[in-house]
């Protein structure tokens, strides 16, 4: 299922066009603090809906890209994690890319997580939030 269905029963009339998205980066460091704030934030929303996520040719996982139609679009897939070790019992379980889909008082909201290679930066963790119009992606 290309994930632009999944964007599309989510958001429901909204074109996906109209969406709203912020975009924020973090040092790979900070990878594993990050993503236990974001499954603690939507396991306390209840009813999310997780993707992993399967992307073709050369497009980049980012929400203006999901919207996209065709062979190269990007698809719902398995989720890739890691083993992380930072010292503890365990080896914390990272993500390579997901998408997480929820409503938040009624409104939906989508969250894109990838660790992203940049030629200029090094290697980084990219975080996008899509919200509807009028709504603050930011806070």
């Amino acid at each position: 299922m290309l994930l632009r269905n999944l964007l599309l029963d989510h958001f429901g009339a909204l074109p996906l066009e109209d969406l709203v998205v912020a975009r924020q980066e973090f040092p790979l460091w900070m990878r594993a603090d990050v993503q236990g704030e974001i499954e603690c934030f939507f396991a306390a929303l209840g009813g999310h809906r997780f993707s992993g996520a399967r992307l073709r040719g050369n497009v980049s996982f980012r929400f203006p890209n999901l919207i996209e139609e065709g062979a190269d679009a990007p698809a719902a897939g398995p989720a890739v994690w890691s083993a992380l070790d930072l010292g503890d019992a365990e080896p914390v379980r990272c993500l390579l890319r997901g998408l997480w889909l929820a409503k938040e008082s009624g409104r939906p909201l989508g969250l894109l997580f990838e660790l992203d290679d940049d030629s200029n930066y090094g290697r980084r963790l990219r975080v996008e939030i899509a919200t509807l119009p009028g709504d603050d992606p930011e806070h």
